[in-house]
């Protein structure tokens, strides 16, 4: 079956893909792709390798070369290199600056009638009373207090060590 998709590099885009193809410190998929472009391109000495024998040399499956082949066609070798960036983050941000602020404060506040401190439940249970999110997870209250080397137990108790000299 014929190629749908053909690379054909120029004499500096191949010195380009060689540099990283030989370099130490290089992203691994940056150089497979590399060494794809440099395998699969029609202007080197002998023409283009068949996908099979890029295929077994890189360890890919031949759907990959394929897909790769096809971006390289798309955007140029060079810009295929590099992984796209994602549009969107892979989940939501709920701890923002204003809420860790807030949560701050509520847990440098007294806390209820019947605790002695405020817990990492309590507050995010407070947070969704003041309706400042909907929903909030314990969790995302204790990297939120984490981040800011806040201890409810230190400000809310009041615990202190003494020291005391060993007797002589």
């Amino acid at each position: 079956m014929p190629k749908k998709y053909r690379i054909k590099l120029t004499e500096s885009e191949r010195n380009d893909l060689e540099k990283i193809s030989r370099q130490q410190r290089v992203a691994a998929s940056k150089k497979q792709r590399a060494n794809l472009f440099l395998y699969g391109d029609e202007n080197r000495e002998g023409g283009a390798l068949k996908d099979s024998e890029i295929a077994s040399k890189l360890g890919l499956s031949i759907n990959s070369i394929e897909r790769i082949r096809k971006q390289c066609h798309e955007m140029g070798p060079m810009k295929s290199l590099e992984r796209k960036k994602r549009l969107t983050p892979p989940r939501k941000v709920i701890m923002d600056g204003e809420l860790q602020s807030r949560l701050i404060a509520e847990a440098c506040s007294q806390p209820p009638k019947g605790y002695a401190r405020w817990t990492l439940r309590l507050l995010a249970n407070r947070l969704v009373e003041l309706d400042l999110v909907e929903e909030i997870s314990h969790e995302t209250i204790r990297v939120g207090l984490k981040k800011t080397n806040c201890s409810l137990i230190e400000k809310n108790i009041g615990v202190s060590l003494k020291v005391t000299a060993p007797p002589l």
